[in-house]
């Protein structure tokens, strides 16, 4: 994955939370969407706790392969002290 990160731990954050999204679904839990679900929960997650120093997010494209889900690319913003 390609990444765009400021210096800001939170955007650190970002990234290391990102490059940990490939990953197959939890056991008992086969299908892809399983798998989809807990990515956007886990972006979702941070964004929240990136708050007001997130300015954009770009995952494009994730790619799906049986029950693991990848962000091939990925591109974060932000604004350090905005909070």
């Amino acid at each position: 994955m390609a990444f765009q990160c400021s210096a800001t731990p939170g955007m650190r954050s970002a990234s290391s939370m990102l490059r940990n999204t490939a990953r197959p679904a939890s056991p008992g839990r086969s299908s892809w969407t399983a798998s989809f679900a807990e990515v956007g929960s886990r972006v979702s997650d941070l964004a929240l706790a990136l708050g007001t120093d997130l300015e954009s997010w770009e995952i494009n494209p994730l790619r799906v392969s049986g029950a693991t889900v990848e962000a091939l690319d990925a591109v974060v913003t932000g604004t350090p002290g905005a909070r």
